[in-house]
């Protein structure tokens, strides 16, 4: 029983005693209407634990001074003793433990999740097989005048495009430096947007290139699937700076 008692010290460091009922208890102990999980008490001139009339039975450790205030802990069949100015250190110091117990896992589960992100955008985004130095960007558009507009001065259609950072042209295929791959800036199908920023993540060792969504770009990125030569995903250099576009 001392093996035990020792054990329990590794999570309750201040327990001085293990005790059980005595062998016929009162009836009281399997009464709903008493809470036994945590009693105070004081220990009497004989030197013993005495509750509703029954003299707890020591298992382990030893029994402080008589007229020392002990708190009594229930822990599975039997209690826990300890004085009653360590007993709450040890509560206190319990609950301490498991909430910083539980913000550590809360964080190792985050950056887990950026881990996951990160590894499934780096591993999407080495499918693209585009020519041309490129990163991910992200469209500023006129907020108030779309349907998706968030009202902050951006559009809630956050999607992540191709943001080529060179010229690309392949055969009657062409867009210019700053140009999104699904759109360009001087033409038609740029009018519905003012700018554009490039776009990263914040992984758990740094920022890494946002992976592409736009369907379109997604779409168009697959005519390069089997060149000879392309250029890998690289972070730009001025993230969270806006761009004007001219038309």
């Amino acid at each position: 029983m001392s093996e035990k008692l020792d054990a329990l010290r590794l999570e309750y460091p201040h327990a001085e005693a293990i005790m059980s009922l005595p062998s016929i208890p009162s009836p009281i102990w399997f009464s709903w209407s008493y809470d036994h999980s945590n009693m105070k008490t004081v220990v009497d001139d004989t030197g013993q634990i005495v509750m509703y009339g029954d003299v707890l039975v020591l298992r382990a450790g030893a029994i402080p001074p008589a007229g020392t205030e002990v708190r009594l802990t229930k822990i599975g069949g039997g209690f826990i003793l300890a004085e009653e100015q360590e007993t709450q250190a040890l509560r206190f110091e319990a609950t301490r433990q498991k909430e910083l117990a539980k913000i550590e896992k809360d964080k190792e589960a985050q950056r887990q999740r950026l881990r996951d992100r990160q590894i499934r955008a780096e591993q999407e985004n080495a499918k693209l097989h585009i020519p041309v130095r490129w990163t991910s960007g992200q469209k500023r558009v006129l907020s108030g005048l779309l349907r998706n507009s968030s009202g902050t001065g951006e559009n809630a259609r956050t999607v992540n495009h191709v943001l080529l950072l060179e010229r690309l042209a392949d055969g009657k295929f062409e867009r210019s430096s700053g140009s999104f791959l699904c759109t360009s800036a001087s033409g038609s199908n740029g009018q519905d947007w003012t700018g554009y920023r490039h776009s990263s993540d914040h992984g758990v060792d740094g920022r890494y290139v946002s992976q592409i969504t736009c369907k379109q770009c997604l779409k168009l990125a697959g005519r390069w699937t089997d060149a000879p030569e392309w250029r890998e995903a690289e972070l730009g250099n001025d993230e969270g700076r806006d761009y004007d576009v001219a038309f």
